[in-house]
């Protein structure tokens, strides 16, 4: 018998039938799957899940998931008796690889448990590692019957990426990489996104730089984090405008031979006044140039050209300030180094 519990974490998704469907199949199937309904923020929902487990093990199972057949199975041979955790990588549309789907050991929770934060996962791990748990992330090994990707993974991320999750979700990521001062991780998933081909990548990149100025001290994780707001809106028009507008020519690589603080400011500025001009395929050019561009402050300008759009108006007078939030952020990124999918 199977000493594996499965958590369904939903808010009410229309798939999360989906997500319980492909855990039917498994060939490792859970003793027990319970379903933690319309409870948020994050935090909560999982240490509701948790505290109603009764077996040993349990698979952390979000709405928007589907597990191939044989996850549990080979989640559960990484669960060694020193591992807390195993993460598993999933199969997603806008990026490639996400981490993931996770099988927790139950015990973790009676020692520890989900906080509050803007990060409550991430803060969650270290906890485990704070406490002598290992924490393992698994690759598998490709299976007869897998669906077709460029990784092997154990299930697919499958979210309704459109321009308004996706630049929710991103928002709030790029918040979590500042609460965590994590450049390398940040610096990754911008590339990664650089490389999508996927209609949203643009509006995920905007909004993953954009995030790094939200300033929250709580799980933001809530079904309301999705509805949309003036500054997406204006954003969407904003990106929106390009087919129709003449190309404005742009010359970024002489804004770069600055100190960082001045290349914020030119770049901001500039955001403001592409957006003001709605020169949306500019924006695009300068985009593409710094992604061309070997120089060390262009991840200064990445993000004063993607925040400076949401300056217009009542930011012009702030933009120091702006900058003194991130500086020793943007400062690792000048020696980052590529890295791998979130730890």
């Amino acid at each position: 018998m199977s000493d594996i519990t499965a958590v369904v974490l939903s808010v009410g998704e229309p798939y999360t039938e989906r997500a319980l469907a492909s855990l039917v199949r498994q060939t490792l199937a859970p003793a027990e799957t319970i379903l933690v309904e319309r409870v948020s923020p994050f935090h909560r929902a999982l240490n509701t899940g948790a505290w109603g487990v009764r077996t040993p093990y349990f698979v952390q199972v979000d709405a928007d998931m589907i597990l191939n057949a044989w996850c549990l199975e080979e989640l559960r041979q990484r669960m060694t008796p020193a591992v807390g955790m195993v993460v598993g990588p999933l199969w997603d549309p806008l990026m490639g690889v996400e981490i993931g789907v996770k099988l927790f050991r139950r015990q973790c929770f009676d020692v520890a448990h989900v906080r509050d934060t803007v990060s409550p996962d991430t803060d969650f791990n270290a906890a485990l590692k704070g406490r002598g748990w290992e924490v393992v992330y698994a690759l598998p090994s490709p299976r007869d019957g897998d669906a077709p990707t460029p990784w092997p993974t154990m299930g697919a991320h499958c979210p309704p990426y459109t321009p308004l999750y996706t630049y929710r979700r991103y928002h709030l990521l790029g918040a979590r990489y500042g609460y965590r001062r994590d450049f390398p991780t940040f610096g990754w998933r911008y590339r990664t996104l650089g490389k999508s081909d996927h209609p949203t990548a643009l509006i995920a990149r905007i909004a993953l730089a954009h995030g790094l100025f939200l300033r929250a001290d709580r799980d933001l994780l809530t079904p309301g984090l999705y509805t949309s707001s003036p500054e997406f809106e204006a954003l969407d028009r904003f990106l929106g405008s390009g087919p129709g507008a003449p190309g404005r020519a742009v010359e970024t690589v002489p804004l770069l031979d600055a100190d960082p603080s001045a290349v914020f400011e030119a770049f901001s500025r500039l955001a403001m006044t592409l957006r003001r001009e709605q020169q949306s395929s500019s924006f695009r050019a300068c985009m593409r140039d710094l992604d061309a561009s070997a120089h060390p402050r262009t991840w200064v300008a990445r993000v004063a050209l993607a925040h400076g759009l949401f300056m217009e108006g009542n930011g012009e007078g702030r933009i120091s300030s702006e900058y003194s939030k991130i500086q020793d952020f943007l400062a690792t990124g000048f020696e980052s180094r590529k890295r791998g999918p979130d730890r």
